[in-house]
């Protein structure tokens, strides 16, 4: 029944078979019963539960199907903010409690659950481990509590959202459904820069069981989001677009509901609203959704692979994905000197050198004696990941080190490999079954390397029924041809093709390490060659090699070109053209967040006669402005932002003391930043902190929730060039104005830059400060606000 908390995700799953209704928003209909600036909403509601009540009554009256127990900031860690971390389990119960009894036999109820209020790691100081345990938690008592499914939404980074699913599923059980929400900006792109089939990959590999958006847009921008996850996954698909925003004005219940309907069409299996809707829209949405039924979803034929920002296809008829091999201390002095030094940032070169060069995927490898893999992998996986935008393909023969790295690796990854060794297959296959990711069959069995095809195909045929075993599919699985070299064995090469016609047949993904074919032989680049494009003829759809041998990107922009053909040809010519061709330098190094490489070419510069002054203001302050020009128009996200600036950290490091030295002073711009009184949103403005600190200026962070008198002291007491205030609820704007309004009063003569999600160049200029839609615009405008180029 309805309401009961027996729901399992079979029947989850079934129930979304069919358009459904969900309810609308809590925090637009608690602002007008009285929920006042400052406090812990949830806290509120549980001495408040009537007015709870009253708002779960009047969308199941408007005709909601599901409807969200208001526990929707009660992990323990958002809850710590306000202090109350230890009262988690009394509101998470309590608002459960009002929830169910409201629902009993006419809803489902869901356990509603959100972002720590913390970044997770590689984009912030929260460990993966953390943020998991939180959502565990959480989950677990939401279980007991009796929901019918979890409800994780607002998600903004794909490696929180990673860790509330996972937590969830730890907490909640095997069988309690979840579904996972993410929130898209105007681009359809989360904070960090996911799109909908990134996230949708990515969370289906976690364990959702069903995915979509909430909140940021309203329904016609959503709706591209809906395409690209329709088109990505068979899961179900929930849109909970905007209105409007808490507190100020919304659309018209009419207008939401006729936009909603296009939600459906897109590929939504159901339908509720977020910010600014209330029981009137859901109760409009109700009406226009009769007759229109989700679209049937065609199956998208290629495999895909995620990093946080970018996604790998690999499939017949595509371009090669290449997977760049030089991440591996085989053969390799410098790179097991990093490793054993614990220099992450060798690796990360290596990492951004083969994406210049084209890799659509890094393999990473840190095996080497007297190396704990299992402590190291996690750390290069986790790195990479923050910081090189390609997916990963997680190297090692260590299942502890495999485990780990993947558990925490914010995309779908490659498993490299499964052999065919029974007890290393039944040890691997549940982790990559548990991580979603995919792998690589590798027939190899305890009687060692098959040298005759028979013996592959036999081995490939058992780690196969393995993975089916393991709920494990075709699409999950590439297959390793084995290239063996043709100097010790003549007929090598005419056996790992044999294994790629046997793929095609079948409809597989076949793999190679194309350099082991020439092993031992002079001219190793032009047998390589070869072999690529012969297997790609054959329908050879991934290689492992290394994109930044000229000869070896030769032959796959060749190989492209002939074998796939479309736009090969025309990629090939342009790959040889010297105008396409980056430089390299300071300037390059800042732009691909390269910070070992950045400091380097700034001795460099200082070693040809330029002063610090002269690549500051020459190189740094330009490569700065572009990469923000770049996170502007969203060619660029966060986490690309984020390592160009510290990459220019390094620079100003390096040339400070060369200043001092020289009996100059490098004068530091002070800005104090702060969320204002009544609002406890900071990620935004964490970043610009982050931004302003990286780009020269001393930050004084007062953090969130902040009084106008304190910002006013703060501005005296640091003789602060500049000030910035952000807010993101439309009912803190009025705190915002209260604060400019005693900053001009006492007579501050600095600039005055706001910003936060309600903010608007309008009402910046109602105020007589000035507006910034980002960070990279914060620091442009902080900039020119204090006479910087």
């Amino acid at each position: 029944m309805w309401g009961e908390g027996t729901m399992k995700r079979a029947e989850f799953t079934k129930w979304l078979k069919q358009p459904r209704l969900l309810d609308g928003a809590a925090g637009t209909h608690l602002m007008e019963r009285g929920l006042p600036f400052g406090v812990c909403p949830e806290a509120w509601a549980v001495e408040h539960a009537e007015a709870i009540a009253a708002m779960h009554r009047g969308y199941l009256d408007a005709g909601a199907e599901a409807i969200y127990a208001f526990t929707f900031g009660a992990n323990p860690l958002k809850l710590g903010e306000y202090g109350l971390a230890e009262r988690m389990e009394e509101i998470n119960r309590r608002m459960c409690q009002v929830a169910r009894s409201c629902a009993r036999g006419r809803a489902l109820v869901a356990g509603d659950m959100t972002q720590t209020g913390q970044m997770v790691r590689p984009f912030g100081p929260l460990s993966f481990e953390e943020a998991v345990e939180a959502y565990r938690r959480q989950a677990r008592i939401l279980r007991e509590a009796g929901v019918d499914f979890l409800a994780i939404e607002t998600m903004m980074d794909i490696a929180e959202a990673r860790a509330a699913v996972i937590g969830a599923r730890e907490g909640a059980g095997e069988e309690m459904p979840i579904l996972c929400t993410m929130t898209f900006d105007e681009s359809g792109r989360t904070l960090t820069g996911s799109d909908g089939r990134i996230a949708a990959v990515t969370l289906a590999a976690a364990g959702a069981d069903a995915v979509g958006a909430n909140c940021g847009v309203g329904p016609a921008a959503m709706e591209k989001v809906i395409v690209q996850m329709a088109a990505q996954t068979h899961l179900p698909i929930v849109a909970r677009p905007n209105a409007g925003l808490p507190g100020g004005d919304s659309m018209s219940p009419q207008e939401y509901a006729a936009q909603t309907v296009g939600l459906m069409k897109a590929g939504a299996n159901a339908i509720g609203g977020c910010c600014g809707t209330g029981f009137a829209h859901i109760q409009a949405m109700k009406r226009n959704m009769a007759g229109v039924t989700p679209p049937v979803r065609i199956s998208f034929p290629y495999a895909v692979v995620t990093s946080v920002s970018r996604w790998a296809q690999m499939g017949q008829g595509l371009p090669l994905c290449a997977v760049g091999e030089r991440i591996n201390p085989t053969g390799k002095k410098k790179l097991q000197a990093a490793i054993r030094e614990g220099n992450l940032e060798y690796a990360v070169g290596l990492g951004l050198s083969q994406r210049a060069a084209g890799a659509s995927a890094l393999d990473v490898n840190v095996g080497m004696h007297g190396v704990r893999e299992e402590e190291i992998l996690p750390e290069y996986v986790l790195e990479l990941a923050g910081r090189v935008d390609l997916p990963l393909m997680v190297d090692t023969v260590n299942p502890i080190a495999m485990e780990r790295a993947l558990r925490q690796y914010p995309g779908r990854a490659i498993v490299n490999s499964v052999p065919a060794e029974r007890e290393r297959m039944e040890t691997l296959l549940p982790i990559v079954k548990k991580y979603g990711a995919m792998y690589v069959a590798l027939p190899i069995s305890e009687e060692g390397v098959p040298e005759i095809l028979e013996d592959r195909l036999r081995n490939l045929e058992t780690i196969l029924a393995a993975a089916e075993r393991h709920g494990l599919g075709p699409r999950d699985v590439i297959v390793d041809a084995l290239a063996l070299t043709i100097a010790s064995d003549g007929n090598g090469a005419k056996t790992a093709l044999s294994v790629i016609d046997w793929c095609q047949e079948r409809g597989l993904n076949s793999v190679m390490g194309v350099s082991n074919i020439s092993f031992g032989l002079p001219n190793r680049g032009a047998v390589n060659g070869a072999m690529l494009v012969a297997a790609m003829a054959r329908g050879m759809t991934c290689a492992i090699l290394n994109p930044c041998d000229e000869a070896t990107r030769g032959s796959i922009l060749a190989a492209n070109a002939i074998v796939v053909g479309g736009d090969g040809a025309a990629e090939y010519a342009a790959a040889y053209t010297k105008e396409q061709r980056e430089a390299e330098g300071l300037f390059d190094a800042i732009l691909s967040g390269d910070k070992s490489a950045a400091k380097r070419f700034a001795q460099e510069e200082l070693d040809g006669g330029r002063t610090p002054g002269e690549i500051i203001d020459g190189i740094l302050v330009p490569a700065l402005d572009r990469m923000g020009e770049l996170f502007s128009r969203r060619e660029v996200f966060l986490p690309q932002l984020m390592s160009s600036a510290d990459a220019a950290k390094q620079v100003f490091d390096h040339l400070e003391p060369i200043i001092l030295a020289s009996g100059g002073q490098q004068q530091k711009r002070v800005a104090v930043i702060a969320t204002v009184e009544g609002d406890i949103h900071d990620i935004g403005k964490n970043i610009v902190g982050l931004m302003l600190k990286n780009n020269g200026f001393a930050v004084v962070d007062l953090g969130r929730d902040v009084k106008k008198e304190r910002v006013a002291e703060a501005a005296r007491k640091y003789k602060a060039d500049v000030v910035g205030l952000s807010a993101l609820l439309t009912t803190t704007m009025e705190k915002m104005a209260d604060t400019v309004a005693l900053l001009k009063k006492e007579g501050y003569s600095g600039g005055i830059m706001v910003g936060g999600a309600v903010v608007t160049p309008e009402f910046a200029q109602e105020l007589g400060v000035h507006y910034s839609s980002d960070a990279a615009q914060a620091v442009t405008l902080a900039k020119a606000l204090v006479g910087l180029k």
